[in-house]
């Protein structure tokens, strides 16, 4: 579930990617992707928009919990045990 679908940045290169993917490998309910891990996987030259700079903690993509996602993690668990 997106929170967030776009996010100003300034940009000091000649050229610059139009999107920018985030790596959500580790999202759960409990951690989302935060404004401020965004800007840290931001290129070179890019930098967040200083409107951002009292929203670091803001999270931008959060998971919700639902029942299949309760039924997967016990599968897991399971695996490992």
């Amino acid at each position: 579930m997106f929170n967030v679908k776009e996010i100003y940045v300034w940009c000091f290169n000649e050229t610059y990617p139009a999107r920018i993917e985030v790596n959500c490998e580790d999202l759960t309910p409990s951690y989302p992707v935060k404004i401020g891990d965004i800007e840290k996987m931001l290129p070179y030259g890019m930098y967040l928009h200083k409107m951002y700079n009292h929203q670091k903690f803001h999270a931008v993509v959060k998971l919700a919990q639902t029942n299949v996602y309760v039924q997967r993690k016990n599968m897991v668990v399971e695996q490992i045990e």
